[in-house]
C-alpha cells in the first residue's frame, strides 16, 4: 500500500499561535480552505487515491472533505474513514495556550518540546512521547488491515512525526500545510 501522509490545511489555531492538540476545536481558515482545494486538485490529477483517512478533529475532517470534493469534481469517488488513532497529540494543560502561557504552566515541559526531542515529550496532563509512539504503531497496524492500493492520510503535524518515525523516515523539522510525505506500508 502506498501511503501519502499529509497535514490538515491552515486552521484558526495556527493563525492564533496557540497549542490546539486534540482538545481545541479549530476550523480551517479561508486560506486553509483554499489550500485544501489546491491540494485536492493536484492530487486528483496525479494520484489514484482509493481511501482517505482522517482524524475526528474538525480541521482534519474539513481538509479531507474538500480534497474528496476535488475528486468528485473529476467523477472519482473516494471512501473516507475517520479514526481517533490519528487525532493530534493530547497537549494537556497546554491546549489553547500560547507558548508564553505554556511557559508559565510548565517551563521544563515546554523547553523539552521546543528542543524537538519527541521521545522526551511529556505534555502536562497530556500524552508523552512514549504514548505517541505506541499510538502511531497502532495506527499503522490499523491502516495495514485495509485492502487499499493508495491511501491519503490527513493528520496533524506533531502526530505525523511519530508515524514517520515508525516507518523509519526522519520527520521534517517543520511540517508545512502543503507538505505530503509518501511511503510504502506492507
Amino acid at each position: 500500500m502506498k501511503v501519502h501522509l499529509s497535514r490538515h490545511a491552515q486552521a484558526q489555531h495556527n493563525v492564533d499561535g496557540v497549542f490546539a492538540g486534540n482538545a481545541l476545536l479549530s476550523k480551517l481558515t479561508e486560506e486553509g480552505r483554499q489550500e485544501a482545494q489546491v491540494r485536492g486538485e493536484k492530487l486528483s490529477e496525479t494520484h489514484h487515491i482509493d481511501l482517505i483517512v482522517y482524524s475526528y478533529l474538525t480541521r482534519s475532517q474539513e481538509t479531507a472533505e474538500i480534497i474528496t470534493q476535488a475528486y468528485r469534481n473529476k467523477e472519482k469517488t473516494i471512501p473516507g474513514m475517520a479514526t481517533e488513532l490519528l487525532n493530534e497529540v493530547d497537549e494537556g494543560l497546554f491546549s489553547g495556550k500560547t507558548p508564553a502561557e505554556a511557559r508559565i504552566i510548565n517551563n521544563h515541559a515546554l523547553e523539552v518540546f521546543l528542543e524537538g526531542k519527541e521521545e522526551d515529550w511529556a505534555f502536562p496532563e497530556g500524552e508523552s512521547g512514549l504514548d505517541l509512539g505506541k499510538r502511531a504503531e497502532e495506527f499503522l497496524a490499523f491502516l495495514a488491515t485495509h485492502p487499499h492500493q493508495e491511501v491519503l492520510v490527513v493528520g496533524h503535524s506533531l502526530f505525523n512525526r511519530f508515524i514517520l518515525k515508525q516507518v523509519g523516515i526522519l520527520p521534517p523539522v517543520e511540517w508545512g500545510h502543503e507538505m505530503i510525505v509518501s511511503f510504502d506500508l506492507s
